[in-house]
């Protein structure tokens, strides 16, 4: 658990060094511009992160595209790779990450460093999911799959700006 929660900081902390390094070259109005269109995509709850890097729970993070997590009011799109052990899983393997489901219950705590924590618990028929979705003003997003059939998985992408 200890492992866990140092490699999660760990990773937390490239995301932000990572997004610190991309908006160094924009204007103050387009930082400012980019920070409202998160704000108001993340509080309409229509908003889709797309996924750039898997970070396995064993073994190296790989890069990945055209991955996604799109939530649109009270559903949520889930289409991601998995690599982890699976516990429990129908016979030729079941969804996966890979479904579309009504959500159950959403929270979203503002911060102080203004970064959003989204909580969305939902079911999928087959198993029981927690997203845990951490988006910095910036738009970048730090997203962790915990479910009681798999064991947990983390991503890190983008808030896709129009």
């Amino acid at each position: 658990m200890k492992k866990l929660l140092i490699f999660l900081l760990a990773a937390t902390v490239a995301v932000i060094a990572v997004s610190a390094c991309g908006a160094a070259g924009m204007t103050a109005a387009d930082k400012a511009q980019i920070e409202q269109t998160v704000q108001d995509q993340l509080t309409a709850k229509d908003y889709t992160v797309l996924i750039q890097l898997m970070i396995p729970p064993v073994g190296a993070s790989r890069a990945v595209s055209n991955y996604s997590v799109k939530v649109s009011g009270d559903t949520l799109v889930s289409y991601l790779p998995y690599i982890g052990q699976a516990y429990n899983l129908p016979y030729g393997g079941g969804k996966g990450l890979d479904f579309t489901a009504k959500i159950g219950h959403y929270h979203d705590q503002v911060l102080q460093d203004g970064n959003h924590n989204i909580i969305i618990n939902l079911s999928n028929g087959e198993d029981i999911f927690v997203y845990n979705l951490n988006v910095s003003p910036s738009g970048s997003a730090f997203l962790t799959v915990s479910s009681r059939n798999r064991q947990t998985i983390s991503y890190t992408g983008e808030l896709y700006v129009p």
